[in-house]
């Protein structure tokens, strides 16, 4: 019984996301035809239906940066710069809106810490992080029991799976 849910799980949650990709797809097609106001609509109904990308919120800034709406554009290339912090689209899609706007409004002197930080986890994607701390978490494990040095999640059972 367990089998047979799951296996309907998966082929309706991969039928659920060709719908989106299809949605994606339309909205996509509506952008190129200069139909912006149903491009943004469609856009948004897939953000409400749980789905989120860089590329989406990059269409998303553009078809409202088409409307002339720039605080919302602002707002979406911005989102889409945190999923995808390298892309240099997004950077320059944002640079153009920023200089739409009417009011001149500065951003913060950041502190040499925050700048630091900053720069450190721009290097990579959440995901690439993701994938860095997976793969350097046993060999930290590792190092610290041949230290014998007490560590806060010597108790965790994934702590003792790479120490044995």
């Amino acid at each position: 019984m367990k089998k047979w849910m799951s296996c309907i799980l998966i082929v309706f949650s991969w039928t659920m996301n060709a719908q989106e990709e299809a949605l994606f797809d339309n909205a996509t097609a509506d952008y190129n035809e200069g139909k912006y106001e149903a491009a943004a609509k469609k856009y948004e109904e897939i953000l409400q239906n749980g789905k989120h990308s860089a590329a989406l919120y990059f269409n998303l800034g553009n078809a409202n940066y088409k409307l002339n709406r720039i605080a919302p554009s602002i707002y979406y290339y911005e989102k889409a710069l945190l999923l995808d912090p390298n892309d240099p689209e997004i950077k320059n899609n944002l640079a153009f809106a920023r200089n739409m706007t009417l009011d001149d409004v500065e951003a913060l002197p950041q502190a040499g810490l925050t700048r630091f930080l900053g720069r450190l986890t721009g290097l990579m994607t959440f995901d690439q992080w993701a994938y860095y701390a997976i793969v350097c978490q046993p060999e930290a494990a590792g190092f610290y029991h041949q230290l014998r040095i007490p560590v806060p999640f010597a108790s965790c059972p994934a702590f003792r799976l790479y120490t044995v």
